[in-house]
């Protein structure tokens, strides 16, 4: 699992499990609407780009198709901007 905090200590989201075999979920604080889920490489290429419309605190990515390694993830709500890493093991 990878705890995303803010400088307060306050968990902003978890990703989990971390890390994993292309299948994982990110849990936020709060419901997640009018949010954008992007995953990205090293170089900061988009590799998935996901608009989320409804009210959940909890979505699942399935990314098993790309090759091993760390993954850059963006959940962006209307408010702000946050960042974290997913490792991908086959």
């Amino acid at each position: 699992m990878n705890t995303i905090v803010n400088e307060q200590g306050i968990i902003l989201f978890e990703i989990f499990p971390n890390p994993s075999t292309g299948q994982f979920s990110i849990r936020s604080n709060e419901v997640l609407q009018n949010a954008m889920v992007q995953l990205m490489d090293l170089t900061g290429k988009v590799i998935y780009n996901r608009a989320l419309t409804d009210d959940k605190q909890t979505i699942s990515i399935d990314a098993g198709y790309l090759p091993h390694g760390m993954y850059i993830i963006r959940l962006q709500t209307d408010k702000k901007m946050q960042t974290g890493k997913v490792i991908i093991r086959h």
